[in-house]
């Protein structure tokens, strides 16, 4: 086992995003973290751990990392899995483009004709998690890039205003200590 984890530990340090979605489900860290597959191969085999540190060390910060998953993989075979994961990645990089980000989440500097002729930091910095809900197998491509463009937007206010995500859960808290 990993050094300083428990047990099925590999969602630790993500929070559910409140993004009213019905093709996915966001879970958020404001820092750059391991992703749930490789906390998930710290736990199994510790042997790799010397290869994640390295990764983890040497991968670019203050970037988005992002991580995609099918909620319910057992219906669903592995090509159709990872045609859905691109399919969202496609439509969330599509947001991000519309709202003046790259693909990685670097605000892209225009020049006055509206064309790109540079990157900037700091842009979006986080580690995002999306699961996918079997929705997304009868959904448009409009409503995929709709849905993520809410997830972006949500993105950009949490970066603002980093404490909104620890109020919104004291919120949902003393609401359901009201309804009982």
């Amino acid at each position: 086992m990993a050094k300083g984890q428990k047990a099925c530990s590999w969602n630790v340090g993500m929070s559910n995003l409140g993004v009213n979605a019905r093709c996915f489900l966001a879970r958020y860290s404001p820092k750059n973290i391991d992703s749930p597959f490789t906390r998930r191969m710290r736990l199994t085999k510790p042997i790799m751990d010397p290869k994640f540190d390295h990764m983890l060390e040497t991968r670019e910060k203050d970037i988005i990392w992002t991580s995609i998953s099918l909620g319910s993989p057992a219906d669903t075979a592995s090509v159709a899995r990872s045609f859905y994961a691109r399919q969202f990645k496609s439509a969330f990089c599509e947001a991000l483009e519309s709202r003046g980000y790259d693909k990685d989440g670097r605000r892209l500097v225009l020049d006055s004709e509206g064309k790109v002729i540079g990157k900037s930091k700091p842009g979006l910095s986080c580690t995002i998690q999306i699961i996918l809900n079997p929705p997304i197998k009868h959904a448009e491509r409009e409503e995929l890039v709709k849905e993520a463009g809410v997830l972006v937007q949500e993105l950009e206010r949490l970066q603002e205003k980093p404490w909104l995500l620890h109020e919104g859960r004291q919120a949902a808290k003393l609401r359901n200590t009201r309804k009982t």
